[in-house]
C-alpha cells in the first residue's frame, strides 16, 4: 500500500501515522501529556490493533520506527515492578528476627532454671500477689470513708422535696455511688482471684513449680514462634503482592517515598534547648526536650511496625486482591 507522505517531514499527516494516534487516543492515563493504557484489556485490544497494522504497513521504515515506541510502552506498561513500602519490609523483617530471638531466649532461660532460682521466683510471685491483695483492701476500706456519707446524703436529699434541683443533685451523687461500687466491686474480684493463684502456687513444691514454669515458658515460646512462622507466610503473600503491573502503578502516581524520614526529622526537629535564668542572674540549659524527641521518633516507627505485623494479615490479603488479581479484570 502506497503511503500519503513519503517524506520523514510530513508523515504525521500519513494514514498509518494518524492510526497509530488513534491507539494512543484509545488509553485512559495522560501522563506527561503522554497517553498510556490505565488498563489490561486496553493493553490486550492495542496489542492486537499493532499486529494489524504491522501486517498493513509492513516495510515502512518510518512506520516501524514510530510503532516500536507504542511497543515498547505497552511491554513496559505490561511489567510488574515493585511498589511496596521499603519500611514496611524492613521493619516486619526486623520484627519477624526479635519474635524468633525472643523465643529463643525464653528457651535458654527455662533451660538453665535450677530449683533455687525457681523457688526464689514463686516466693517472689506470692509476695506480690499479697501486697496486691492488701492494696486492693486498702483501697476499699478507704472508699468507705466515701460511699458511706455519700449513701446517708442520698437518703436524706430524698426525704426532701422533690425539686428539679434535688433530684439534679441525687442523679449526681448516685452516679458517683455506683462508679465507686463498681471499682470496689473490680477489686474484690483482684482478692479473689490473686488469693486463688497464692493457693496454686503454695500447693507446690519447688521442684513442681519449677516444671509447671518450665512448661509454662516452653508453650509461650512455642507459641511466639508459631506466630513467627505465620507472620513470616503473611509477608511472602505481601511481598508478592507489592508487584503490581506498570499500568496501575502509573494509574495511583507517585508516592513520597520519604514520609517516614520527614516525620521523623519533624519530630527531631522539634528539640530545642531551653534557656532558664535563677534569681542570682545566672543562667542554665534545659535539653530535656531532646531526650523526648529522641525517645518518640523511636518510639512511633516501633510502634508502627508493631501495628502492621499484627495487622499483616488483612494488609497482605487486600494488597494481594487489589495488585493481583483485580487488575485481570478490568
Amino acid at each position: 500500500m502506497t503511503d500519503e507522505a513519503t517524506n520523514a517531514d510530513d508523515f504525521r499527516d500519513t494514514t498509518w501515522f494518524k492510526e497509530i494516534e488513534e491507539i494512543y487516543q484509545s488509553f485512559s492515563l495522560i501522563i506527561d501529556d503522554r497517553y498510556k493504557p490505565g488498563t489490561k484489556k486496553e493493553i490486550d485490544h492495542a496489542k492486537i490493533k499493532v499486529e494489524e497494522l504491522k501486517k498493513k504497513h509492513k516495510g515502512n521504515k518510518d512506520f516501524n520506527k514510530e510503532i516500536k515506541y507504542l511497543d515498547d510502552l505497552l511491554v513496559d506498561s505490561g511489567k510488574r515492578r515493585f511498589n511496596g513500602s521499603k519500611f514496611t519490609i524492613i521493619g516486619v523483617f526486623l520484627g519477624i528476627l526479635v519474635m524468633f530471638y525472643m523465643s529463643n531466649r525464653v528457651e535458654e532461660k527455662s533451660g538453665d532454671l535450677s530449683i533455687d532460682k525457681a523457688e526464689s521466683i514463686q516466693l517472689d510471685k506470692i509476695v506480690k500477689l499479697e501486697r496486691k491483695i492488701k492494696s486492693a483492701k486498702d483501697e476499699i476500706e478507704y472508699s468507705m470513708t466515701y460511699t458511706i456519707p455519700l449513701k446517708k446524703e442520698i437518703e436524706d436529699l430524698k426525704k426532701q422535696e422533690q425539686s428539679n434541683q434535688i433530684i439534679e443533685r441525687i442523679a449526681a451523687k448516685e452516679k458517683n455511688l455506683a462508679s465507686s461500687e463498681e471499682n470496689n466491686r473490680i477489686r474484690e474480684t483482684t482478692i479473689s482471684e490473686s488469693k486463688k493463684q497464692i493457693e496454686f502456687l503454695k500447693s507446690m513444691s519447688a521442684e513442681e513449680y519449677r516444671d509447671y514454669k518450665i512448661g509454662n515458658d516452653q508453650e509461650a515460646a512455642d507459641s511466639v514462634s508459631g506466630y513467627a512462622w505465620k507472620t513470616i507466610l503473611w509477608f511472602l503473600l505481601y511481598l508478592s503482592a507489592m508487584f503490581p503491573f506498570v499500568f496501575t502503578i502509573d494509574k495511583r502516581g507517585k508516592k513520597d517515598k520519604s514520609k517516614w524520614l520527614k516525620i521523623i526529622g519533624a519530630i527531631l526537629g522539634s528539640a530545642q534547648t531551653v534557656r532558664y535564668r535563677r534569681s542570682d542572674g545566672s543562667t542554665y540549659d534545659d535539653n530535656s526536650s531532646y531526650i523526648g524527641a529522641f525517645a518518640t521518633a523511636i518510639a512511633l516507627p516501633v510502634a508502627a511496625i508493631a501495628l502492621t505485623i499484627v495487622l499483616l494479615p488483612y494488609i497482605a490479603t487486600i494488597a494481594f486482591v487489589r495488585n493481583i488479581i483485580v487488575p485481570y479484570f478490568y
